[in-house]
């Protein structure tokens, strides 16, 4: 009888044990867990600001584009304009030869 108590006794200390492991673990894991989740966070904080930097970048460069488009089709329809000039005034010489 005496070994019966003493093996439950090992038993039950050899549970404690393991419980006692499995807990030490699992906090552990908690902690890992919670670790990767503030950094995750950290970087997507990151990502957000990279984000808006780029998207203000992206603004500024569509209203700079706009602006340089704006002025060359300008440039065109002066070039246009002194084209039609120059046609003009080759067709008056034209004419005038032919009379």
């Amino acid at each position: 009888m005496n070994n019966d108590v003493d093996d439950r006794r090992r038993a039950g200390l050899l549970e404690r044990h393991i419980q006692t492991g499995i807990q030490a673990v699992l906090v552990g894991l908690i902690l890992w867990v919670g670790s990767s989740i503030l950094a995750i966070r950290e970087d997507v904080a990151v990502l957000r600001e990279r984000s808006a930097q780029q998207g203000a970048k992206i603004d500024a460069l569509t209203t700079e584009a706009k602006a340089l488009i704006d002025s060359r089709r300008q440039l065109i329809e002066q070039y246009e304009g002194r084209i039609r000039g120059v046609e003009v005034r080759i067709e008056t010489i034209e004419n005038a030869r032919r009379r």
